[in-house]
This record gives structure tokens, sequence and C-alpha cells, in this order.
């Protein structure tokens, strides 16, 4: 197999760090890779990536990283850090904990918050314009949380892949980089 050149080892680095839990795993499109690599002194087009990206199969270290990012799997990740790319797996996994962390707090203050609201209902008193638009903004953002849980399930199908089928798809994947030779 071709070994992959400085320019194209940068660009599935960037691909792949590109693909976060915020934005559901889609890495930047060919065209914005380009965009970045020319900023950084490489030149390759969006349709030399596209080839790269085919020929040495970044799709299946795209699944990998998902995969590893939200499991535990030391085979996965030791696949990972064999290809170097050790440090997309972990920021990731500290991106993902920083969220959970944020949500759960923020489930916990409105948690509260709405318990007043309703303690101060039961009571039979009224509520005043901010409480009422609180009620509103809770209201709406559980749905669009529900829809998108739904969503992901939908989503999810019915075939799942075992860490054995994804350790296989790793393991078929193969990397060689160019090892810079310096003259002394």
């Amino acid at each position: 197999m071709k070994e992959m050149s400085a320019a194209q080892k940068r660009a599935l680095e960037l691909w792949l760090e590109s693909a976060e839990l915020q934005n559901n795993f889609t890495p930047m499109t060919e065209r914005k890779l380009a965009e970045r690599l020319q900023a950084e002194g490489y030149q390759m087009s969006d349709s030399q990536i596209n080839r790269v990206k085919q020929k040495f199969g970044w799709k299946a270290l795209l699944e990998a990283k998902v995969t590893a990012s939200v499991s535990d799997s030391a085979e996965v990740v030791t696949v990972f850090e064999n290809a170097g790319l050790e440090s997309v797996i972990k920021n990731t996994k500290i991106d993902a904990q920083r969220v959970e962390i944020l949500q759960a707090s923020t489930h916990e203050a409105m948690e509260i918050l709405m318990g007043r609201i309703l303690k101060k209902l039961r009571e039979g008193k009224e509520l005043n314009k901010e409480e009422t638009k609180t009620i509103i903004a809770i209201a709406q953002y559980s749905a669009v949380v529900k829809d998108k849980i739904l969503e992901r399930i939908n989503n999810l199908g019915t075939h799942t892949i075992s860490s054995d089928e994804i350790k296989k798809q790793l393991e078929s994947v193969e990397l060689e980089f160019e090892a810079e030779v310096i003259d002394e």
C-alpha cells in the first residue's frame, strides 16, 4: 500500500478533529479542508482530498473515532495510538465529559427552578412575567431534547456494531507514514 504524504496525514488529522460531539461527528467538507491545508502551507484540492479519503479508508477511521469517543474500548484506542491519532480521541472524550457535566448541572438547576414555580402554583399564587417565560423556555428546551433523543434512536437502526467488528475494520486499514530524513 502506498504511503501517505505529510499533507495527506495532516489532512486526515484535521478532518478527524473537525468531527466533534458538538457537530454530531460530521467532519468538514473537502473544500473547507483544502482551505485549511492551504492556510498551513499544504497544496491539496478538494478532489485530491476526496480521492485520498477513499484510498486510505478515512470513513472507517471516522467510525472508529465515534465509537472510541463514546466507549472505553482499549483495543480501539490502541489502534488510534498506533496511528499517531490518540489526541483525536482524547480531546473528544474530554469535550464529551465537559458537556455531560454542564448538562447535568443545567438540568438540576431547571428542576430546582421548576420545583419552586410549581410550589408557588400549588399554593394558588400568581406567577410573574419572568416565571412564565421560564416555564415556556424549559418546555421548549425539553421538547427539543426529546425530539433529538428520539431522532437519534430512530437513526440507530437495527444493526449495531460490536467492538470486535470495529477492531476488524480498523485492522484492515493500513496507514504508512513517511519518516522525515534530516541530513546532518
